[in-house]
């Protein structure tokens, strides 16, 4: 359980609050509350603890008097409370703490008072079971403690590293060899607690070890424990065979116990070494991730409570199985009831009924006290509930799977462990010093033994049962087949423990008809085994199964150039042609097949079909390219489907390319084609109901697409559809809340994945269950989170690249075995219509936030190794998916914002070379994402500008004039949100010749090329936004001047924009402002229309068509009242007000009499008047085009212009 589970109530009394151990322990005098004592065990058995507060916590456990009142609950808390005390011990023997013999007296002196409180509770407890309720757990642990605290063990610092070298030695294994196991004297009574000693030694070891040589033992860590405790438990089970002594008097008699308690006669109960040993299973089965741990306590408990006489072992006994039945009820339940309800003891058949119902009385009290604490039991591994006879198959298919060797597949109980982290068994022979699944070199002095040897022999019973046998030749067991495999065999060549996986599922798959699910399964075992005739023939079966003929004659061809001397690929082949109708080839391979074999009856029955069709056809026969036309066809429309991004419009064309659609081999081809292996089950699912079933989706898995364990978590995540009621119901009552409103304002699609069917849902939850362990699956992990932790997220860059290199080799496993993939970057065009300032995780629509993939591009500059393990596992489209991310922040971390004092600025050389090495590994530097670089450092351009444009001219082997022609295409383009000027004003530095001539050519260069390109006289749309941003077109006025001709331009397509505005008004009287457009945007870009007018007149007689669609004072009063009074020397009515740039920093506004100077052009002048007297004229006449207020703004003018002529 993590420590969430604790939070506690602040309303509570008398509880601590859990949030910081600190203040914790500050109030630590008040462990009277179950909670407070819950948190405490966590926080010891997560190490949280230092040493003075370990001695604190000890001094007040001491205490007895926290024990104030008996009922119920006191013995569940004084369990709790002693085991506690246990923990503290241990963790105290492996640290370097020496106990005072002041507190060591104390603590022990407590003992026996807690002693009495148990007999005393025990005494007052109801009698609703016919006899006392008795807890065995708590005699142990007095016991247990007694000599912990008693041991000299506490007076000297404990070395892990010493520890773990003598038990590899010694105990289990030495480098290179297996030593046999020596026989063990054993004396129980005198040693019991010296092997406990030695087994916690072995568990702590391989915890904390720090040497990095044995940090690869700690993934068997419970394989060498269970080996310890099969070993003496064996040995503790034969002497208890031999004792005949009677335990429960001593237990049940509590002067009796406490004078063995302060070291009176015994030294401890009888069999106290098997109680303890199946005591720490259990606390093992409590934190395991590992089934096989499960599965060996199990096969512990059951061995214990049939071999033993000891109501003191049968009670241990039975609260282990029941403890496994309730954390796992799917496998457990049905086999445990059934073994505890035929457990029949020799004698004293009641006093197990008694040890029963102690049990079942302890773990109702537990289950009761974990309601109350409202803490929540490990999710369940196996959901599916088994039969007995079942979960007593799949128990023993666990072991085996575990006892077996990865590379022979036979069981054996010694096995060696590489570097790598890869084991093997001991008959394996190795190659080349070389791990056979991944290569690495094997040195002869990091090779360890692993026994299993006493597991195998305790267990070797049921392995028997289920058809396998010893062999003394190679000390292994082997299974005996009563058919022969039509698999590959492995006495010639050792195959992988995946390639034998695959043949297994494959031969399921074939058995059961599910042609597509064989032909992935085949696939796989074509990728281990590409020689392998049989494998050929069955996958052509597959595929002829399914009517892909083509594929099937590939396959069939393949298997009769590997063995043309067997037959049965050429009888499956002439069945193709005769399909076809191409007889001269079927009959071609039906008499190759019977030279072959000829007594075959198939090829005898085939070629008789044969001439009977012949007959039919009066022996007429066509080339086989013309009967393979409707089959051929079809392959290449699918191919030709595949290729089309967006088939809608193909699909709409004509019912064949409708039914192409439909099929879902063509889907599953298509997705997988245009989106990647590593994504094609994200956009299946992404498109909808609509495009993916269960047919689909596993054809999608038959083309190799890639399931991930963070897939599967994904998925968990977002299947299922809120309840509508229950969601208006939220919203009713969190009507003020305005966060809850907004995100479900903001989020009105359906969520990714929450339609997808039921049966879609759980066969990708069983094809990920059968590429990965159940447990992985089970736990409640976020492998995007265990990625960020692992690859140092939390820490600087500086700090990261060495915590990242001492996870490299979890991280390597996280990929190429759980298959960890991203999800895919959201698409520019959907960015666009996403709230940045809201970014939840995970995202409604299924991609991935950009905060994730900063982890991801993080680590790969950090490590670039891992894009080969991305595309290792068949995820190619790494760097494009992360390309921008990756790229910027390489530049970035070259020019860090808040450069550290001991920075050095990079040279042109340094920053090409990183680039250049993120280009050789399949990154790419486009335009784009030096445009994006340069708006990323737009502030520091002028210092370092320069450099990068060097850098990017190496990288890319490009020239200075077309790389900064590409920059201004990109400084350019609308979507860009630059903040300042400095792009433009670096730019415009940097070209050489003639910079306003390659300003404009990149404006007509944009405008062209825009989609939907909207000319001065397109009026179509009510809105048309500017071409490019306000800060360029204010830029453009300063640093051109107001009598350039590239501000000539850029005055019309603002014009263009204001008039559409005055459109929009029109059609739209009830809105403030455009949609699409922000406020301030809308501002603005009136706002810029004022600041060009105030530089001088750019107005032309050519703009009068689209000016009469103005309604505005701001456009009419400027032409008609001040520009044309001046040009017509008439009365100014109007006055322009002088506007200040905030973002240029200078006013702009121009005198009367400058103004004036700009009018004394006749031509000029002439052209308005003629134009003019057009309109008017038409406005006479009523068949001008234009708005009232123009119509009146014309009059007014002409007239006044006449009156004055």
């Amino acid at each position: 359980m993590n420590e969430e589970n604790y939070a506690l109530n602040n309303s509570e009394k008398n509880i601590i609050k859990t949030e910081d151990p600190n203040s914790f322990l500050r109030n630590l005098g008040n462990l009277g509350n179950l909670k407070n004592l819950s948190y405490l065990k966590t926080l010891v058995e997560n190490y949280k603890l230092s040493d003075k507060q370990l001695i604190e916590a000890l001094e007040l456990l001491s205490d007895p008097s926290l024990f104030k009142v008996y009922n119920k609950n006191t013995i569940v808390r004084l369990e709790l409370h002693l085991r506690i005390c246990k923990a503290i011990l241990e963790v105290v023997t492996y640290s370097s703490i020496t106990l005072e013999y002041d507190l060591r007296d104390k603590f022990n002196n407590g003992l026996n008072n807690f002693a009495e409180i148990y007999y005393e509770t025990i005494k007052h407890e109801p009698e609703n079971t016919h006899t006392n309720f008795k807890n065995y757990n708590i005699n142990f642990l007095l016991i247990n403690l007694r000599d912990i605290s008693r041991s000299t063990k506490l007076n000297n610092t404990f070395d892990i590293k010493v520890t773990l070298d003598k038990v590899l030695q010694n105990n289990y294994s030495t480098k290179k060899f297996l030593k046999k196991e020596e026989t063990t004297k054993f004396d129980q009574a005198n040693s019991y607690n010296q092997i406990l000693y030695e087994l916690l030694s072995l568990n702590y070891s391989l915890n904390f070890t720090n040497n990095t040589i044995y940090k690869v033992l700690q993934y068997y860590k419970e394989d060498y424990l269970f080996e310890f405790i099969w070993k003496y438990t064996y040995l503790s089970i034969q002497h208890n065979l031999e004792t005949k002594f009677d335990i429960s008097k001593i237990l049940n008699d509590q002067e009796e116990f406490i004078e063995i308690l302060n070291g009176k006669g015994l030294a401890a109960p009888p069999n106290t070494l098997l109680f303890g040993i199946l005591d720490f299973a259990q606390n093992l089965c409590k934190k395991t991730t590992h089934v096989v741990t499960l599965v060996y306590s199990y096969f512990l408990g059951i061995e214990a409570l049939q071999k033993s006489n000891c109501t003191y072992i049968w009670f241990k006994s039975v609260e282990l199985l029941l403890f496994l039945s309730s954390k796992e009820p799917g496998l457990f339940q049905e086999i445990v009831q059934n073994k505890i309800n035929n457990f029949k003891p020799l004698n004293n058949s009641q006093e197990f009924k008694d040890i029963l119902q102690y049990v079942t009385r302890k773990l109702e009290l537990e289950d009761e006290f974990l309601k109350n604490l409202n803490l929540t039991k490990n999710e369940k591994i196996f959901i599916q509930k088994f039969t007995t006879e079942k979960s007593i198959k799949l128990l023993t298919e666990i072991v085996i799977d575990r006892l077996s060797c990865p590379v022979t597949r036979k069981i054996t109980g010694d096995f060696f462990i590489l570097l790598c982290g890869h084991s093997i068994s001991h008959q394996f022979k190795i190659q080349n010093f070389k791990c056979p699944f991944c290569n690495a070199d094997i040195e002869s002095d990091s090779i360890y033994n692993l026994s299993q040897n006493a597991i195998l022999r305790s267990l070797c019973k049921f392995i028997e049962q289920d058809g396998y046998v010893y062999s003394a030749d190679t000390n292994s067991y082997m299974k005996i087949f009563e058919n022969i495999p039509r698999g590959p065999k492995s006495s010639k060549k050792a195959y992988s423990k995946g390639m034998l996986f695959a043949f297994e599922k494959a031969d399921i798959a074939e058995k059961q008809l599910e042609y597509p699910i064989a032909i992935m399964w085949f696939t796989r075992v074509l990728h281990f085994y590409p020689k392998s005739y049989s494998v050929q023939c069955r996958r052509a079966i597959a595929f002829l199964n399914l009517k892909m003929y083509l594929k099937a004659i590939n396959d069939l061809t393949t298997a009769i150039k590997l063995k043309p001397s067997k037959s049965c690929a050429y009888i499956h082949r002439s069945k193709i042609y005769i399909i076809y109708k191409n007889f001269d080839n079927a009959l071609h391979d039906i008499e190759e097949a019977l030279k072959i074999d000829p007594y075959n009856k198939d090829a005898c029955s085939e070629k008789e079909k044969i001439c009977e069709y012949k007959k039919q056809t009066g022996n007429i026969d066509r080339p086989i390219s013309n009967f393979m036309q409707l089959g051929l066809s079809n392959e290449i429309l699918i191919n030709i489907f595949k290729f089309v991004k967006f088939p809608l419009n193909l699909i709409l064309t004509c019912k064949s390319w409708y039914n192409i659609s439909c099929d879902h081999m063509v889907r599953a081809e298509w997705i997988v084609y245009q989106y990647g292996r590593a994504h094609a089950l994200f956009h299946a699912i992404r498109l909808g109901p609509k495009f993916i079933n269960l047919s689909v989706v596993k054809a999608i898995i038959t083309n190799d697409a890639i399931i991930s364990s963070y897939f599967i978590q994904r998925l968990l995540l977002h299947f299922g559809q809120l309840d509508q009621q229950l969601e208006l119901l939220k919203m009713e009552h969190n009507a003020n809340n305005q966060n809850i409103s907004n995100v479900r304002q903001q989020n009105p699609r359906t969520p990714w994945a929450s339609d997808l069917d039921i049966s879609v849902f759980i066969y990708l939850l069983e094809e990920a269950d059968n590429q990965f362990k159940p447990i992985e699956l089970s736990k409640k992990g976020n492998d995007m989170e265990l990625f960020h932790f692992l690859s140092a997220g939390p820490h600087v860059i500086n700090d990261a690249r060495e915590i990242l290199d001492k996870n490299k080799d979890q991280i390597k496993q996280l990929i190429l075995e759980k298959r960890f993939i991203p999800f895919p970057p959201r698409p520019k065009h959907l960015q666009a219509q996403t709230n940045t300032t809201i970014e939840e995780y995970p995202a409604k629509d299924g991609f991935e936030n950009n905060r994730q993939l900063n982890i991801i591009a993080r680590a790969i500059l950090i490590c670039k190794d891992l894009v080969t393990y991305w595309k290792a596992i068949g995820y190619h489209g790494i760097c494009k998916d992360v390309n921008d991310l990756v790229m910027q922040g390489a530049v970035l971390i070259l020019y860090p914002p808040t450069p550290p004092e001991d920075w050095t600025r990079p040279s042109t050389k340094d920053v090409s070379d990183r680039l250049e090495e993120l280009i050789e590994i399949g990154f790419e530097l486009s335009y784009t994402i030096i445009g994006d670089i340069m708006q990323l450092f737009e502030q520091r351009l002028p210092a370092i500008g320069n450099t990068l444009i060097e850098a990017f001219i190496q990288a890319r082997n490009d020239t200075k004039e077309n790389l900064l022609s590409k920059c201004l295409i990109e400084a350019l383009k609308p979507n860009r949100k630059l903040k300042g000027t400095e792009v433009f004003e670096f730019l415009y530095r940097a070209i050489d010749g003639d910079k306003e001539s390659k300003f404009s050519e990149t404006m007509e260069f944009l405008l062209k090329n825009k989609p939907n390109n909207n000319t001065l006289d397109n009026n179509n749309d009510p809105f048309n936004p500017l071409e490019f941003s306000i800060m360029y077109y204010n830029w453009c006025l300063k640093r051109f001047g107001e009598n350039a001709k590239i501000t000539e331009n850029c005055f019309e397509d603002i014009l263009n924009t204001r008039i559409s505005i005055d459109n929009y008004y029109k059609q739209n009287q009830n809105n403030q402002v455009p949609a699409g457009l922000m406020q301030e945007k809308f501002k603005n870009e009136c706002e810029v229309f004022k600041i060009y007018c105030n530089a001088r007149n750019f107005f032309k007689p050519s703009h009068l068509p689209i000016i009469c669609q103005a309604i505005h004072d701001d456009i009419l009063k400027t032409l008609f009242e001040y520009y044309l009074a001046i040009l017509f020397d008439i009365q100014t009515l109007h006055t322009l007000q002088p506007i200040e740039n905030l973002d240029l920093n200078v006013k702009l506004s121009v005198s009367t009499i400058e103004k004036k100077s700009l009018f004394r052009n006749e031509t000029y002048k002439d052209e308005w008047s003629n134009e003019l007297e057009k309109l008017y004229d038409e406005v006479n006449s009523g068949s001008l085009k234009g708005t009232n207020e123009f119509r009146e703004y014309l009059k007014r003018f002409w007239e006044e212009y006449i009156k004055k002529l």
